[in-house]
């Protein structure tokens, strides 16, 4: 439904709508009356340079060990065509932000920064701070409540979800 009204605002076919968002890997073309994919998603480019550099193994490496590694599954990984990191391989996008010479480790630190983003970008809103007071409250927090600044986010995060849905 979504990409038939896309066709239409944009007074285009929809077979050529649909091409667009099928060919790139950025899109999700999910079906009417499917589940939407998690709110996170890690591409491990799985072009040659990268194949030559150990992308497999990290793929599966962070198909086993990711969710349990960040404490929460809505994250997926999924292979992805090559990203044009060559240079960097194995390379991987959090979201959309590229990962150079990606290990588990770079990519759970990459999660962590992506939630803090937008735990900052959720007390903006809510609270009107710029975005170092945004921080400031994050850190704050963290050491008030001797917790990681991640943790902290994903308690914003999740906060902000449960309102969102009340």
């Amino acid at each position: 439904a979504h990409l038939a009204a896309l066709a239409q605002e944009m007074r285009l076919a929809q077979t050529e709508v649909f091409e667009v968002a099928s060919f790139y890997h950025h899109f999700d073309i999910v079906r009417e009356g499917d589940m939407a994919p998690p709110a996170l998603t890690v591409r491990v480019c799985d072009g040659l340079s990268c194949q030559l550099a150990g992308a497999a193994p990290l793929l599966a490496d962070l198909q086993a060990r990711l969710p349990a590694l960040l404490g929460r599954e809505d994250v997926r990984v999924v292979p992805a065509p090559c990203i044009g990191r060559c240079d960097a391989a194995p390379a991987a996008l959090v979201g959309r932000n590229p990962v150079d010479a990606a290990s588990v480790e770079t990519i759970g630190t990459a999660v962590a920064r992506k939630a803090i983003e937008r735990a900052k970008g959720i007390l903006q809103t809510r609270f009107g701070l710029d975005e170092p007071a945004s921080f400031r409250w994050l850190q704050k927090a963290a050491m008030d409540r001797r917790m990681s600044m991640d943790a902290v986010a994903a308690a914003v995060i999740a906060d902000a979800e449960g309102d969102a849905s009340t």
